[in-house]
């Protein structure tokens, strides 16, 4: 090509090679360390950004939050290290019998009709105080 006004020759073209992807640092820490079967969708860590529109986050890691997609997760990401289950939410296992599903938080046997109730947590047990020594 000719020279420009000045004399000098015109400019390389642009590069057509992209940017390299954000490094994915959404997590607590890496996804498929936790619970197998179970996502970041069914943990109660996971946050929503609602901004216009709305976005996954980890709710542990959110001193890391920016408003890149660096710090997203994916609902289907594996679990990490971290995961806990949601509360109100059963976590259905075949664990004592392969007939009934049961919650592995609570223990509750899933309904035919999939109408169980919320679950309210592991059982707490305490002993029973005897009427002699409330008086």
């Amino acid at each position: 090509m000719p020279p420009d006004l000045f004399g000098a020759p015109d400019p390389p073209p642009p590069s057509k090679a992209k940017r390299k992807p954000t490094p994915a640092k959404g997590h607590a820490f890496f996804p498929g360390t936790g619970p197998e079967g179970e996502t970041c969708g069914s943990c109660a860590h996971l946050a929503r950004k609602t901004m216009a529109k709305t976005y996954l986050k980890c709710g542990l890691n959110r001193a890391a939050w920016t408003g890149g997609g660096g710090s997203d997760v994916r609902a289907r990401d594996p679990a990490c290290k971290f995961w806990s289950v949601a509360r109100g939410l059963h976590v259905w296992r075949y664990m004592f019998s392969e007939t009934w599903e049961n919650c592995f938080v609570c223990g509750i046997v899933r309904r035919a009709d999939d109408r169980n109730a919320p679950c309210k947590g592991p059982p707490r047990m305490e002993a029973r105080q005897s009427a002699s020594m409330t008086s």
